[in-house]
C-alpha cells in the first residue's frame, strides 16, 4: 500500500478538511476542553496553529469564521481578562504566560495577513463605499478610551486591546475574508 502524496494532493485533502463538517466539530472541541478545564492557554496553541493552517492553506474565509467567533469562549471564567468576572484577570498578562499569548496573537495577525495578501482580498477593500468602517473604528476608540479618567485604567488597557482587535478582526474577516461569488 503506498501511501505517498504530492504536495498538490495534501493540499487538496487539507483544503477539504478545514472547509469539510469535521474541521469545526474539532475546533469547538478542542475550545470547549480548554474552557470547562481551564487549560486554555495550552489548547489555544492547537486552535492557533489550526487557524494558521487555515489561512496557508484555503482561499475563503469560511474555516476562519469558526475560530474567529469561538476563540474567545475558550477562556475559562477561572481566568477571565475581566476583572468584573476572575480575581485571577491578569492571568494571561502575568509571568510565563505573557509571552506565551504574545506568541498566539502574532501568530494569529501575521497569518491572517498572509492570508490576505495570498488571497488579494485587499483588492475588495473600498473605504469610500464601505460605510461600516467607520464605525469600527468608533467601536475601536471607544474601547481604548473606556475608563480612562479612573483608577485601574492602565492595568485594564491589555483587556480593551483584546477587545478591540478581536471586533476588528470579526469585520475585516466577515467583509473581506470572501471571495465576489462567495458572498
Amino acid at each position: 500500500m503506498n501511501i505517498r502524496f504530492t504536495k498538490e494532493e495534501a493540499l487538496s485533502r487539507l483544503r477539504k478538511f478545514y472547509t469539510g463538517k469535521v474541521y469545526p466539530i474539532v475546533v469547538a472541541t478542542i475550545i470547549a476542553i480548554a474552557a470547562m478545564s481551564a487549560t486554555e492557554i495550552f489548547l489555544a496553541g492547537a486552535v492557533v496553529l489550526l487557524f494558521v493552517g487555515a489561512c496557508l492553506v484555503c482561499d475563503t474565509a469560511r474555516p476562519l469564521i469558526i475560530t474567529v467567533v469561538a476563540f474567545v469562549f475558550q477562556m475559562s471564567s477561572k481566568y477571565s481578562p475581566s476583572p468584573s468576572v476572575s480575581a485571577n484577570h491578569d492571568y494571561y498578562f502575568t509571568s510565563w504566560r505573557l509571552p506565551i499569548f504574545i506568541i498566539y496573537i502574532s501568530l494569529t495577525v501575521i497569518s491572517l495577513i498572509a492570508f490576505f495578501i495570498k488571497n488579494k482580498c485587499y483588492v475588495r477593500m473600498n473605504i469610500k463605499r464601505d460605510i461600516l468602517l467607520i464605525p469600527i473604528i468608533v467601536l475601536v476608540l471607544a474601547f481604548l478610551i473606556s475608563g480612562a479618567f479612573y483608577d485601574g485604567y492602565v492595568s485594564g488597557l491589555p483587556f480593551s486591546l483584546m477587545q478591540a482587535a478581536l471586533f476588528s478582526l470579526f469585520y475585516f474577516v466577515f467583509a473581506y475574508g470572501f471571495k465576489e461569488e462567495e458572498s
